[in-house]
């Protein structure tokens, strides 16, 4: 109900805090998947200042605030020397579904132009339910195949599922139920023999791993660095540390990017354009 009076802004303070008391203690380590928390504290209130100084900018317009768009280009160029790609074939979106939808989105496209009506996604059973939700929302074939024995995506068992209708082949690095990281290699020459694309969801890994490999722990090959991987996903806002939402969605080559860009002028508006699925974007993550 609309409230006939206004209140006190402290009175609206300790009402949400009494609302906040029922929900998880993030801060406690118990919100896996939910909260990454750095614990570092100089992180946080820089966090928070950038956020106020940002409250109410709009993404949605880089040519008005120049400044959102130089912070975005410069992540995504931090997370293209990161996979090992053109810093300017990728783009931030809101998390990790929005990452997928737009990979998705490009995968068909993509297809299209090959003159593919009707195109498939091929995953294993672990790839982020986000895939089955895209292909529902764009009319694309999904089709899960069931791990081996080491839970990793069976890639021959994939390869009996390949058909001249295959759009997209996806891997996990690593997937969200068993935290292993699929045979990216084989599936990306899977994906590059029959001239599809391959994604990499690293959403979950993709600012953890490749600071592993650099301290010298063994991470199997999963970005840019093989063949055949023609586009990552990775959110910003699990282990980059960064608040919600925050992902970026990279590609092999400018040109693949631009299939996920949508541009309309035909209405009295004047031109309307998008990179990613959203129009305003807040500029805070």
């Amino acid at each position: 109900m609309f409230p006939e009076q206004g209140r006190d802004p402290d009175e609206i303070g300790s009402v949400l805090s009494d609302w906040q008391g029922a929900d998880i203690d993030w801060k406690g380590g118990r919100a896996f998947s939910l909260v990454y928390n750095s614990a570092d504290r100089v992180l946080e209130e820089l966090q928070h200042r950038v956020a106020v100084q940002f409250l109410h900018e709009n993404a949605l317009n880089p040519f008005v605030y120049p400044s959102l768009l130089r912070m975005e280009r410069e992540v995504v160029a931090v997370a293209a020397e990161l996979f090992g790609t053109d810093p300017e074939a990728g783009t931030m979106s809101s998390g990790g579904t929005e990452s997928i939808f737009l990979c998705v989105y490009t995968a068909r496209e993509e297809a299209a132009a090959r003159g593919i009506d009707r195109p498939e996604l091929l995953l294993a059973e672990t790839a982020h339910p986000a895939f089955t939700k895209a292909a529902h929302y764009l009319g694309v074939d999904e089709i899960r195949v069931p791990v081996g024995a080491d839970k990793r995506a069976d890639v021959a068992a994939m390869a009996d599922r390949l058909s001249e209708r295959t759009a997209l082949v996806v891997g996990s690095a690593p997937c969200y139920p068993f935290g292993v990281i699929d045979p990216i290699p084989e599936l990306a020459g899977l994906a590059a023999d029959a001239g599809t694309l391959c994604h990499v969801d690293a959403c979950l890994g993709g600012w953890l791993l490749p600071f592993w490999a650099e301290i010298g722990e063994p991470v199997p090959p999963w970005n840019f660095e093989v063949d055949g991987v023609t586009s990552v996903s990775a959110d910003i806002h699990k282990y980059g540390y960064c608040f919600k939402g925050a992902s970026v969605i990279v590609y092999r080559d400018v040109a693949l990017k631009r299939r996920q860009h949508f541009l309309f002028d035909g209405w009295p508006g004047g031109l309307y354009g998008s990179a990613t699925t959203a129009g305003t974007r807040p500029a805070a993550p």
